[in-house]
């Protein structure tokens, strides 16, 4: 196996921990970007196993770092409230520029970025790669252009990249105010869960797996620059994956489906098509839904 050398933004989130945690299990050397107002509490077992730099000192590290690979993840505005700001959004691209142009000084091998299945706009159903994206709010319209920034000055200067579009990805360590780790803090308690009927077919990925399919492409021999999903390749309604975790919870809350209305405009399917990344990748069959929920719960029972 390849002793990588990364460079990897975010590595103080919830995906991006798990990424940092992993590849360190892997032998990899990694440094990581952190920003004044970070938090590392994600990282606080292996965090003196990263290098951490500052974006003021961030060309001069790379310089002497000379990573292979660059992994960028970090993305200021992700919570719904922020979705719109224009101004907040469009300002990711400066790193997107300054970590494509210093990834040319230094020869990186590959330019891995992180974007979202919020590209492509509210359509309907299992969505591969060759549907157009028609982004809907600030957030997707930055995350597409920081894409094409990304294809276009990597292919200008024979970098290899890949945009890996996510969707909904679960496991330890996400913010409570997310949904699955909102639904088990709820269960774990035995607090009343008011729901709408909860029919929506959405796709849900375990963060260690994404991991794995990760350590995947930046392994891969060869040149397959592109824009890839990531997903679990299927989708469950969240009916079913709220009565999956209260199964394995036990729990007394009294879950009332139907309590609540659905959103205006409310998605009812959202599932990534990721047949291109096992095409090209090799099929990833790590996939049990149960056993990931069970850790995840484990996570968060530790902390109740």
């Amino acid at each position: 196996m390849p002793n990588h050398k990364i460079f990897l933004t975010g590595a103080s989130g919830f995906i991006g921990s798990h990424l940092a945690e992993f590849f360190i299990g892997q032998g990899f050397q990694l440094m990581g970007l952190k920003r004044h107002t970070s938090d590392l509490w994600r990282c606080e077992e292996f965090a003196d196993q990263i290098t951490w730099i500052t974006e003021e000192t961030l060309e001069e590290n790379l310089l002497t770092f000379k990573p292979d690979i660059i992994i960028h993840l970090a993305w200021s505005g992700i919570s719904a409230s922020d979705r719109e700001n224009w101004h907040l959004q469009f300002s990711n691209l400066q790193l997107i520029i300054d970590l494509t142009r210093i990834g040319k000084l230094i020869s990186v091998k590959k330019f891995v970025a992180f974007g979202s299945q919020a590209e492509y706009g509210n359509i309907e159903g299992r969505v591969d790669e060759t549907i157009h994206p028609i982004p809907k709010n600030a957030y997707a319209v930055a995350k597409l252009a920081a894409q094409k920034t990304v294809e276009i000055f990597c292919e200008q200067n024979d970098i290899q990249w890949y945009w890996l579009r996510i969707y909904s990805v679960f496991g330890p360590k996400e913010d409570k105010k997310w949904f699955v780790p909102m639904i088990i803090d709820h269960l774990l308690n035995d607090l009343p869960c008011n729901l709408t009927r909860c029919e929506q077919q959405y796709d849900y990925l375990y963060v260690k797996d994404l991991a794995k399919m990760v350590l995947t492409v930046i392994n891969s021999n060869d040149n397959h620059s592109g824009v890839y999903n990531l997903s679990s390749n299927q989708s469950r309604s969240l009916r079913s994956l709220i009565t999956e975790i209260n199964d394995i919870i036990g729990s007394k809350s009294v879950l009332s489906f139907g309590a609540l209305p659905y959103r205006q405009n409310q998605s009812m399917h959202i599932e990534g098509n990721s047949d291109l990344y096992n095409h090209v990748f090799g099929a990833f069959t790590g996939y049990d839904m149960r056993a990931s929920l069970i850790e995840t719960i484990d996570y968060y029972r530790g902390e109740n």
